[in-house]
């Protein structure tokens, strides 16, 4: 498990919570690690180019092979121990290249909408290059950060869980309520209390990364952990493909991914690949899920979870086991949903000489995000995936309710140009490492890594607009101050009981 068992008769918290982390003691990167991990990178890249669609053209795939090679450099600093934090920045570069990269190398037919039609290898060239400058950005806002003033001056949040009996309460109180909430339908929920919805869901992650880092800890037994693995994680997981959004359950795979490589010091790589089939399945079989269960027309719109479970089960049955779609229309339909260099290069063809830019005006709704809705019941929605589809013809006008995942670097070109990419992409890795950096210190504690784990894991959703994503992390913030408050309730009424067990032995 990569640590030795904690003392078994102990109630304490380890306090060298932030040492494990930087530690690479147990896990050196050899020299034939390292080998072993560049020849990977490089058989990647051979084979991605060997199996490439012959109508992309060797600039678009050169592009498209440097973004793969750049996942190599957070990957080294960190195995290396130069990168102490988290590998938050590991997994979101292998997800930037899915998203601006892959595709280069599976899509039969770039185009900008479903049913449009091919753009020009000059635009998309243009898009490739904005996407790896992009890339290279990111990543040196990421490592700059540690190097600014500014940098000295952010807040440390230390949240040292004490009581191992309060952490391991609080794991399963917080992983089987937000199951519960998950599985729950509250019909006719007002929309100020939807994002509390929200947030009681997201308890099963938390409560799932507290219980899986207890057990990388020795603090935690394999029977309890068989509770999380068969059980816990997989209503989850379940709930958010019924809902039609498989991108919740990547998400919370990727943020215990994340939770079990800061403390074991290494990436789970079969699972990560693992998912990504599964991801090649799932993905294309959303839009006949949705068409029979969101809407009224819909054969399941009344239908149970369970009911609607068994339709998505057998949708999956009849996918990967049965062969009724082949694979290549599965890759294609998967790959088509996921890449986003074909929009990008949509948008660079016709912004500014078409459509002018928007000169920020997409981010109109980051200053109200701060303010709840039950307290401003008319607070403007966010509605820039709606006016983006509508603008740039992916949706008609007289559709008023189809929303298009706006990406933050499209919508970054579509506000300021190029430069916008570069600038916005610098100062993205900015804020991402100054996040981690809140948490993750000499002095954190456990709850620290919680909090680090579950604020930055919101970030993998690239492909969602800039509002939605970094909008939402003020909230994060104070629904994690949440977390720790209710972790020191129990502390405080566990060490009570102590208090009044201990009394009558002391008489």
């Amino acid at each position: 498990m990569g640590f030795d068992q904690y003392e078994r008769g102990s109630r304490l918290m380890p306090e060298d919570i932030y040492e494990r982390i930087a530690s690479r003691a147990n896990t050196k990167f050899s020299l034939s690690r390292q080998l072993a991990t560049a020849l990977f990178f490089i058989l990647a890249v051979a084979t991605l180019n060997y199996y490439a669609p012959a109508h992309s053209n060797s600039t678009e795939r050169f592009y498209a092979s440097l973004m793969l090679v750049l996942v190599a450099g957070p990957l080294w600093l960190w195995r290396l121990g130069i990168d102490h934090d988290p590998p938050f920045i590991v997994l979101l570069s292998v997800i930037y290249f899915y998203t601006y990269g892959l595709g280069v190398f599976l899509l039969r037919s770039f185009s900008g909408s479903v049913y449009g039609s091919d753009i020009s290898p000059q635009w998309v060239e243009a898009a490739l290059r904005l996407s790896l400058e992009g890339m290279v950005c990111m990543l040196a806002g990421y490592y700059a950060w540690p190097w600014l003033p500014v940098a000295s001056v952010m807040p440390r949040f230390r949240m040292r869980w004490t009581d191992r009996r309060a952490v391991r309460a609080a794991g399963y109180v917080l992983a089987i309520g937000g199951v519960a909430a998950s599985l729950a339908q509250i019909p006719g929920l007002p929309k100020s209390l939807g994002q509390l919805m929200v947030y009681a869901q997201d308890s099963t992650t938390v409560g799932m990364c507290i219980l899986l880092g207890l057990w990388l800890m020795g603090m935690v037994g394999n029977r309890q952990m068989l509770l999380l693995f068969a059980v816990l994680v997989p209503l989850r997981l379940g709930t958010g493909l019924i809902g039609g959004a498989s991108g919740g359950a990547i998400f919370i795979i990727l943020t215990l991914v994340l939770m079990y490589a800061a403390l074991s010091h290494r990436i789970p790589w079969i699972l990560v690949l693992a998912g990504t089939a599964a991801m090649f399945v799932i993905r294309p079989l959303e839009l006949p899920y949705r068409a029979a269960t969101w809407y009224p027309q819909g054969e399941l719109y009344h239908a149970s979870n369970l009911q609607k479970a068994e339709y998505m089960y057998g949708l999956i049955e009849r996918t990967a086991v049965g062969g009724e779609v082949p694979p290549e229309v599965l890759i294609q339909a998967a790959a088509g949903r996921l890449s986003m260099f074909p929009m990008l290069a949509d948008v660079v063809s016709e912004t500014p000489s078409v459509i002018p830019y928007w000169s920020g005006a997409s981010y109109y709704s980051l200053p109200f995000k701060l303010i709840p809705r039950i307290i401003w019941p008319g607070k403007p929605e966010e509605v820039t995936g709606r006016t983006f589809g509508h603008r740039y013809g992916y949706t008609p006008v007289e559709d008023p309710g189809t929303s298009i995942n706006f990406a933050q670097e499209v919508e970054l070109y579509a506000n300021f140009g190029s430069y916008g990419v570069i600038i916005g992409m610098l100062i993205f890795g900015m804020i991402y490492r100054s996040l981690l950096s809140m948490f993750v210190h000499p002095q954190m504690g456990f709850g620290a890594l919680i909090a680090a784990v579950f604020v930055v894991s919101s970030l993998f959703d690239i492909e969602t607009g800039t509002g939605l994503v970094f909008g939402g992390i003020p909230w994060t913030l104070i629904y994690i101050g949440a977390i720790n408050a209710f972790v020191m309730l129990l502390h405080f009424e566990i060490s009570d009981l102590d208090r009044h067990a201990a009394t009558p032995a002391l008489r």
